[in-house]
């Protein structure tokens, strides 16, 4: 168990996925929204600047350190954002 799980009760993932499932829709799907569209902006850019599937998925195989820390700061981000708007 690490520092986090301390905290959190769970994984910044376990801990986003019990917010999601419980507050409010509307909230979510706004939050979720804001994350596509920055997704489908990435991607753009991505394909602009030359960067292809290949890329992405060399970075995911080889940086894994660096996903997951990520990965953790977009699931607490998320989770402050909604829990924010849900009081």
């Amino acid at each position: 168990m690490n520092y986090e799980d301390d905290i959190f009760g769970g994984s910044p993932k376990d801990k986003f996925f019990d917010i999601v499932f419980n507050a409010n829709r509307n909230l979510v799907e706004n939050e979720l929204e804001k994350i596509f569209m920055e997704l489908v902006a990435l991607r753009e850019l991505s394909e602009e600047k030359g960067i292809n599937m290949q890329d992405i998925n060399s970075f995911l195989a080889l940086r894994q350190d660096e996903l997951e820390t990520g990965l953790n700061d977009v699931y607490i981000g998320l989770t402050g954002d909604i829990l924010t708007q849900n009081e």
